[in-house]
């Protein structure tokens, strides 16, 4: 590059310093217009990396976003199912508890009753054993 060209300005070459110099009746030199032209390029660089970065940014918070929702969403699903599961169970518990209780009230009758014909075989057992020795008794004395 001759002294006299002057690099392409670039993205942002109206608020580079060196622009300023370079519209002056100095011309620049060598040095001076490829530092001003590195300038411009390093300023271009982080502008697209600052727009790409805050793009990602954005799009990460997004995708973020929609993940805590669906997670939320998920989390709500499997409450509602496993409410209706509990529920489920507590009913069919109900049922088994009913169930069980009469059950038990019927044992509790059957108990009752074997107790009530234990003391009946008691007593017509105690009953046979009185008639069968009357019975020996005047046997034996018709015998004599």
């Amino acid at each position: 590059m001759s002294r006299n060209q002057r690099p392409k300005p670039g993205p942002n070459a109206a608020d580079s310093p060196e622009e300023d110099k370079a519209g002056s009746a100095e011309p620049l030199s060598d040095t001076q217009a490829i530092m001003a032209a590195l300038k411009r390029t390093e300023q271009c660089v982080l502008t697209k990396i600052d727009s790409t970065v805050t793009a990602a940014v954005g799009e990460l918070h997004t995708k973020i976003d929609n993940l805590s929702r669906d997670l939320r969403s998920e989390i709500f699903n499997v409450r509602t199912e496993f409410t209706k599961v509990v529920e489920d169970v507590r009913k069919e518990n109900a049922t088994f508890v009913t169930r069980i209780e009469g059950l038990e009230e019927g044992a509790n009758c059957y108990a009752n009753r074997v107790v009530e014909l234990e003391a009946k075989v008691t007593t017509l057992s105690s009953q046979v054993n009185k008639l069968v020795q009357n019975r020996r008794s005047r046997v034996s004395t018709t015998e004599r």
